[in-house]
């Protein structure tokens, strides 16, 4: 307002000097309130655009200069290859242990200390059972055994080859104790009689030399020969004579292998059996890819029995690696001709009959397929099936010659067998590792009632441990699936044998190095099975002793 009177007051005074000039009214309303319009601006900023092409060639000189150092080199110690633990060998073990059943146990191996040249040795053995079993008429028989062992081995190393060889006799004592209790209801037999006991001698000799190759690109060869002799308490023996040769060598990136030996069995004439002389060779060619490995040969034998009899056999494998080393499937055909001596069939059964010869069996034909692998690095399985048709195939029976029924003949047939075999492993070494493995067998026989004595199943199951070197645990089961016995009377009727489960525990305790005391536990369950007809096992049996390293 004030400004306003101000203005009009200098307006007034003005107009005072001009008045005679100009007369004029003015009124204002509002303040001046100046304002200015927005500039135009140019937004681009000016440039210069230049045609001129400038090359700059700047040469300049490098002038080497030694700098001087200094080097003060350290001594290293050189590295040293540290082989594992080896650990402390002994010249002798003795082992001695008693049992129930009166049944005491030596066992002494006396041999040279480690060396890169040879190594030579000798073990002692015995073990016996004074004892009476009880029949199904509870007759108490003596059912005693005894079993004496020695051996002689050494070996040479030479740079390309070992020569080995092995000089043993064995003896081995038994009563023919499990007669036919159902033809004897008013009075006992007199099994006590000299008659029914047997007594084995069997001497053998085996020399051997075989190729130190590791590498298959080199010629190998293994050769050996195993002399048998063998003679039972009533004067019948038999020479068996084997020789073998196993060759193999690379032909390109083909193995060429050749399999030969020959057999021949004297038998005495107790024995009522001719000379038998087998004679092998099997050629094969094999080659491995890296997931597959192949081998194809052909299997001849010539048997001199009575007559000249040639066989041969087809044999093909093929391996495959789907996994490698984790799953691996395989197939092949193959047959043998399989020779049956006198020493060995007695091994397999001591019961048998005095002087009892066994002709060859045929495996005419057998085909296989499965499948193989590891879990880890440790453990791994395998499961097959194998189809066989066999001729003359033996089966043990009671032989009825003799009033007891006490020992057994064989009775022949042609046989087609399907096999279902699986297993399972673990091994970590010294601690701790276990095998489970069994067999189904299914027999169908061209002329016999049953496959006589063949169990349907068996199974088998291993496992030691070991706790800080200090208790050592062995426990193993032995399973038998249900068998059959040839029936001679009541109207031939076979006799189902039961399977059975033997159970079986060893516990070693190492007081020291030198010192260590064990437990035996064998047929834990205490079952009085029947491995053959009429002949009941011993039921639990308990045996105690100790080991000392000299």
């Amino acid at each position: 307002m004030g400004v306003t009177v101000f203005f009009i007051l200098s307006l007034t005074s003005k107009d005072q000097l001009y008045s005679q000039d100009i007369e004029k009214e003015i009124i204002v309303v509002n303040p001046y309130e100046p304002s200015l319009p927005d500039a135009q601006k140019i937004s681009l900023l000016p440039s210069i655009s230049d045609t001129a092409e400038i090359q700059e060639n700047i040469n300049y000189k490098l002038l080497p200069t030694r700098v001087s150092t200094s080097f003060d080199p350290k001594t290293i110690n050189p590295a040293r290859m540290v082989g594992l633990p080896v650990s402390k060998l002994y010249n002798s073990l003795l082992e001695l242990g008693i049992g129930n059943y009166f049944t005491p146990y030596g066992r002494l191996n006396i041999s040279s200390l480690r060396n890169k040249k040879y190594a030579v040795g000798a073990e002692f053995m015995h073990k016996s059972s004074h004892t009476k079993l009880k029949l199904d008429n509870d007759d108490k028989v003596n059912a005693g055994y005894g079993i004496n062992k020695i051996d002689l081995y050494g070996k040479r190393i030479f740079r390309n080859s070992t020569l080995s060889g092995n000089l043993g006799i064995r003896n081995h004592r038994l009563n023919y104790y499990g007669y036919n209790t159902t033809i004897f209801s008013d009075s006992l037999p007199d099994i006590d009689s000299p008659k029914n006991r047997q007594n084995f001698i069997v001497m053998n000799a085996v020399s051997k030399i075989a190729s130190n190759h590791v590498d298959s690109a080199h010629f190998n060869y293994l050769l050996d020969i195993n002399y048998n002799y063998i003679r039972d308490k009533f004067e019948n023996s038999e020479h068996e004579l084997f020789l073998n040769g196993d060759f193999s060598g690379m032909a390109g990136s083909f193995m060429l292998g050749l399999d030969a030996g020959l057999g021949h069995l004297s038998p005495s004439q107790s024995m009522d059996s001719s000379k038998t002389t087998i004679i092998k060779a099997n050629p094969g060619i094999s080659k491995q890819g890296p997931e597959w490995n192949f081998s194809l040969g052909v299997n001849t034998y010539t048997e001199k029995y009575i007559d000249t009899d040639l066989h041969i056999y087809p044999h093909a494998e093929l391996q495959i690696s789907i996994i490698k080393d984790v799953l691996l499937p395989f197939f092949g055909i193959t047959g043998f001709l399989e020779s049956n001596y006198y020493a060995k069939t007695a091994s397999e059964n001591s019961f048998i009959a005095p002087g009892t010869s066994i002709k060859s069996t045929d495996h005419k034909f057998i085909g296989y397929a499965g499948i193989k692998g590891q879990f880890v690095n440790q453990s791994g399985f395998r499961a097959d099936i194998t189809y066989s048709q066999i001729n003359d195939m033996y089966f043990f029976v009671n032989d009825t010659s003799g009033i007891l029924q006490n020992r057994f003949a064989v009775t022949y047939d042609d046989v087609e067998l399907v096999q279902y075999h699986g297993e399972v492993y673990f091994d970590a070494g010294d601690r701790l590792n276990f095998l489970l493995s069994g067999n189904y067998y299914d027999y169908a026989t061209l002329n016999a009632q049953k496959a006589w004595h063949k169990p349907q199943f068996d199974l088998t199951f291993k496992t030691t441990y070991n706790l800080r070197d200090k208790i050592l645990f062995d426990l193993s089961f032995l399973g038998y699936g249900k068998r059959y016995a040839k029936k001679f009377d009541n109207g031939n009727e076979p006799v189902e044998m039961k399977g059975f489960l033997d159970a079986n525990l060893k516990i070693e305790y190492r007081y020291s190095k030198l010192l260590s005391a064990f437990l035996n536990v064998c047929n834990i369950s205490a079952s009085g099975y029947e491995l053959w007809n009429q002949y009941p096992a011993q039921r639990l049996n308990l045996m105690v002793g100790f080991t000392y390293k000299l």
